[in-house]
């Protein structure tokens, strides 16, 4: 909840209809994802005891806001402490133009956690970098006063047993300082060990400076006390999560960096902000087919100026068929560019299209057979498998809807009505379990996964054959979960809507039910 907080303070200064997308009852999946998150934040919070171990630096610096942290846990000195960064201050913030190494940040850092008692006043620093890309710790001169100070610079290693083949391809970005008491010089144990990990690189914007427009940057971080010894190395018998080589990008076997051997290089600064982003007027735009032709329309809620186009592939206006409604000459897009007149003069934007199961710049959908259908449904809430995909074999096991194994093949006049029933029992016992956070989610799914059915043999048959509406026994009460057994509650209108859309898809809609009576 606390590093909600900070994305929702952060949401106002950025476009996120998306976040929110819905035209009428066709809610978006990213809307839906929104909810539900929001309620299991705010189920988390409810049973939190404690305070937060997440911190950002809106109302102070992050060194400021771990020195407090580790001061609520009880000052102990440690007598070992490891910073690590992927940048460190330009050449010309340290070391030189009047600067000294003492007010490299590191050391800053050292001196004030020996200020507040939770450092030694002789302890053996460790700074561990990326020898190509330390910035100002690649000068000389800088690093012969480290070691007179005892410091000793070391490479960052990114542990094989943690990464395999693609460790030698990885670079230092971790941000982290770790501390805790080695006992005996020789000691692979670490005592009353913490550890830092956040955005913040060790620099005066990133780690000495709250957030502000004067030149301290937006970080956050958390601080963290392992429950029980951590061991420096592996060692027998030591499970490899007390190992601090494998949790973290460290390592004690080399002797430490010397800039006079050519081993440290400053490495690219750090790269200028882009431009300005201007948000478009629109955000997405909604697919509509319902008449056979593509048409792009802007949601409700949403300005369209007068001067708004839609481009298609060849980057020409796309026809006005009324205010807002664009015609589109091809298949449904993922994204369209759009053009329209700002402040500063055109404008472009590329933007998603919203298909009507709420799936922003989504791929078609591949048809399903109907136990596809009950296999996809059955996974629930784990998303649906692509096309292509093969299967694991671990996922929950259901029951085929034909009642047959698989390769064997179906016969007779009622074959296609007994599939029909077998996916409605599957799918009622599978519904009536849903917990109702899951249940929007849900009903997307549905209609998403039997709508992808539609073309299948089995719907053919009831619609163009039998002309009945198979989806009928899917309304009554002992189908559907207590909180959604009827309209009188929103749980059961969602759900509704839902079947109805499907029926629709099905071209079912208005036909007898089965089962029912003509």
């Amino acid at each position: 909840k606390a590093a909600w907080g900070l994305l929702t303070w952060l949401q106002d200064f950025f476009d996120t209809r998306v976040l929110t997308a819905a035209v009428g009852d066709h809610v978006s999946v990213s809307a839906e994802a929104m909810q539900a998150m929001l309620g299991w934040l705010q189920a988390c919070a409810d049973r939190a005891e404690g305070p937060s171990r997440f911190f950002d630096s809106r109302s102070a610096s992050l060194l400021a806001q771990i020195l407090r942290t580790l001061g609520d846990h009880g000052a102990k000195k440690r007598s070992y402490i490891a910073l690590g960064s992927g940048f460190f201050e330009s050449p010309e913030k340290g070391g030189k133009a009047g600067k000294t190494v003492e007010d490299l940040v590191p050391l800053r850092i050292v001196r004030s956690l020996q200020k507040g008692g939770m450092l030694t006043e002789s302890p053996e620093v460790n700074i561990f970098v990326e020898p190509c890309a330390c910035q100002a710790l690649a000068d000389a001169s800088v690093v012969r006063s480290l070691q007179e100070r005892n410091v000793v610079l070391r490479r960052a290693v990114t542990p094989p047993a943690v990464f395999g083949e693609s460790a030698v391809s990885r670079t230092l970005h971790a941000k982290f300082i770790f501390s805790a008491n080695r006992g005996r010089k020789d000691s692979n144990r670490c005592l009353s060990s913490w550890l830092y990990l956040g955005s913040g690189n060790l620099t005066r914007a990133g780690f000495l400076r709250k957030e502000s427009t004067q030149g301290g940057n937006l970080e956050a971080g958390v601080v963290l006390f392992p429950q029980g010894d951590l061991f420096r190395k592996q060692e027998e018998n030591i499970p490899p999560d007390q190992v601090v080589s494998h949790l973290l990008p460290v390592q004690w076997e080399d002797e430490g960096l010397i800039a006079d051997a050519g081993n440290l290089q400053p490495g690219p600064d750090k790269q200028a902000r882009p431009g300005p982003f201007f948000a478009p007027p629109v955000a997405w735009l909604f697919w509509d087919d319902a008449n056979s032709r593509g048409q792009l329309r802007v949601p409700d809620g949403q300005d369209s100026p007068a001067t708004l186009c839609v481009l298609d592939a060849a980057g020409s206006p796309c026809p006005v068929m009324s205010p807002g409604v664009y015609a589109w000459p091809a298949a449904r897009p993922r994204f369209v560019r759009i053009r329209w007149d700002g402040d500063e003069g055109p404008q472009e934007a590329d933007i998603p299209v919203m298909d009507g199961y709420g799936r922003l710049a989504a791929t078609d959908l591949p048809a399903l057979d109907l136990d596809d259908v009950c296999g996809q449904l059955m996974d629930f809430p784990m998303p649906p498998e692509l096309e292509g995909e093969d299967a694991d074999g671990e996922g929950d096991v259901h029951t085929p809807v034909s009642g047959k194994s698989s390769g064997e093949e179906g016969t007779g006049p009622d074959y296609p009505i007994r599939q029909m029933m077998g996916l409605l029992e599957n799918i009622a016992a599978r519904q009536t379990g849903i917990d109702a956070r899951d249940w929007s989610h849900w009903c997307t799914r549905l209609e998403q996964i039997l709508g992808q059915a539609r073309d299948c043999t089995v719907v053919v048959y009831f619609r163009d054959k039998l002309a009945l509406n198979p989806l009928h026994p899917l309304y009554e009460a002992c189908f559907r979960p207590s909180f959604a057994e009827d309209d009188s509650s929103p749980y059961g209108r969602r759900y509704e809507e839902a079947l109805r859309r499907i029926e629709d898809l099905w071209k079912v809609a208005g036909f007898p039910p089965l089962g029912g009576r003509s």
